[in-house]
């Protein structure tokens, strides 16, 4: 099983803003109190890696096929999130 959907805590879950959601080409992050993020991986459903962009709150996903994916996301402090979304 990956680590990213192992029994991590994930401190960052509740305080992740994405949008659109559902995307059609880049998904943007926005974290509460301005905090920074560190990267991005969008994920399939069964945790397998699909693209990893660091110091950026928004990710390109134009070229990926409709779906559901997750989105982790890694704040400056190591805290993590993770949030469904869906590719259109």
């Amino acid at each position: 099983m990956s680590s990213v959907l192992s029994t991590q805590n994930y401190e960052l879950t509740n305080t992740i803003t994405l949008y659109p959601n559902p995307v059609k080409d880049i998904l943007t992050i926005q974290l509460e109190n301005n905090q920074e993020v560190a990267s991005l991986e969008l994920l399939t459903l069964k945790g397998r890696s699909m693209k990893k962009v660091e110091n950026t709150n928004s990710i390109d996903l134009e070229n990926f096929a409709t779906g559901i994916y997750l989105v982790k996301v890694t704040d400056k402090e190591g805290k993590l999130g993770i949030q469904k979304i869906v590719k259109e």
